[in-house]
């Protein structure tokens, strides 16, 4: 069963409510740990904003930046991963000659 996204808004204030969606991605994307990457709940809390403000280019801004941050954060964990594969490769061929 799909699991409904809510938040709590004014019901009555329909730039309060597509707002708050923007600032629950941002605050959620920002929790993303190695062991939780929240990055794809993110999006889909700007999926949501996007239908209740299409036009809003606020929504656009934060997805191009919180996507880029995903990039920036795992092309890092990439290069560490390639650093430290190295560096064993590097200790078992001075082990080995």
């Amino acid at each position: 069963m799909k699991k409904q996204l809510h938040i709590a808004t004014n019901p009555r204030n329909r730039s309060t409510k597509y707002n708050a969606w923007i600032d629950k991605a941002q605050a959620t994307f920002w929790l993303t740990t190695s062991a939780n990457n929240r990055y794809d709940e993110a999006m889909r809390y700007l999926i949501r904003a996007k239908e209740l403000s299409p036009s809003d280019n606020r929504i656009t801004q934060v997805s191009e930046a919180i996507t880029e941050t995903q990039l920036t954060w795992l092309n890092s964990l990439g290069v560490d991963a390639y650093n430290k594969a190295e560096e064993i490769y590097n200790i078992w061929i001075g082990w080995n000659n």
